[in-house]
């Protein structure tokens, strides 16, 4: 019989993420088992997406022109910057008339979203620090307090879970993950345009973000401070384990637990001679997560509903 680790080999499983870990069991089998990486190309994304990851990249080279010591910058930089998130949301090819719509809240949005993230990242980056700080050699932040993979090797499984964490600040501690909160479409107005509405920031982060901040969390030996940044065009607001219960230590545990649970059971998954038949049936119409582009959408169905 195969073992899991040639199993994991024979599908290029290398690694899961907290992504990975969060999308619905059969969605993974299908994503990761299923479909080549050069199928997983042509998964569609809507401009939440885009515009996300543009407020992200925006984020990253905004910190990259901000003293590190007195947190001074320069406001035009900063607004360059920021303004060129428009032409990559721009470039966004629409999946439907909706995304097409959307493409233009987001535009709208997003530049003063970033900024507010920018003014949340710095001011609790000052709070963190004590009277006793060092200063550091270094003019601004530096490209390597961004984007840095990491790796965590839960006992129990053959790949580790990786992620890449949004900002990793050596001096106090700190790890950050940012998450931004596009427009919803609003309803049609009398002239037939569409209006758009700022999505509330929840009372505490999401599941999926507390889940995916503990991966960072564990790989960092559980030595870096966690903070999540939501934000929106009104404001960003920070999470953090003296601000937020559900990120106490007691629950990061728990959602450690968690993770480790997901990521075995996507190892026993592989093991299963008929693995469709333990997994659910997918809602093609109602679950958002299967809007992957029609080519995608009929090979699951010709799998699940043949």
């Amino acid at each position: 019989k195969m073992e899991l680790k040639d199993k994991l080999e024979q599908y290029d499983i290398k690694h899961f993420s907290a992504s990975q870990l969060n999308i619905p069991l059969n969605l993974w089998w299908f994503k990761y088992v299923k479909l080549t990486s050069e199928e997983r190309k042509k998964i569609e994304f809507g401009v939440p997406a885009t515009s996300g990851t543009a407020i992200h990249d925006a984020l990253d080279l905004s910190l990259q022109n901000v003293n590190p010591n007195s947190f001074e910058y320069d406001q035009e930089t900063i607004d360059l910057i920021f303004d060129e998130i428009g032409n990559v949301i721009d470039s966004h090819i629409p999946v439907d008339e909706n995304d097409k719509v959307k493409m233009i809240g987001c535009k709208e949005h997003a530049p003063q979203t970033a900024q507010n993230m920018l003014d949340a990242t710095i001011n609790v980056l000052k709070e963190r620090r004590g009277d006793d700080f060092k200063q550091t050699k270094h003019k601004t932040f530096l490209k390597g307090n961004f984007e840095q993979q990491i790796l965590w090797q839960p006992k129990g499984l053959v790949v580790p879970i990786i992620g890449y964490a949004d900002m990793l600040v050596n001096n106090p501690k700190t790890i950050i993950e940012y998450k931004t909160l596009q427009p919803r479409l609003g309803a049609v107005k009398k002239d037939g345009n569409r209006g758009f509405s700022v999505a509330s920031i929840p009372v505490s982060p999401r599941i999926t973000y507390l889940e995916q901040i503990t991966v960072y969390w564990e790989a960092m030996n559980r030595e870096y401070y966690p903070i999540i940044i939501v934000g929106n065009k009104n404001k960003a607001k920070v999470f953090h384990p003296e601000n937020c219960e559900d990120m106490s230590l007691g629950n990061l545990e728990m959602y450690s637990r968690s993770m480790i649970k997901k990521a075995k059971l996507r190892q026993s998954l592989l093991m299963l001679d008929d693995p469709i038949s333990v997994l659910d049936t997918p809602d093609f119409v109602g679950d958002f997560y299967w809007n992957l582009g029609k080519e995608l959408e009929d090979k699951a169905k010709e799998l699940w509903l043949k």
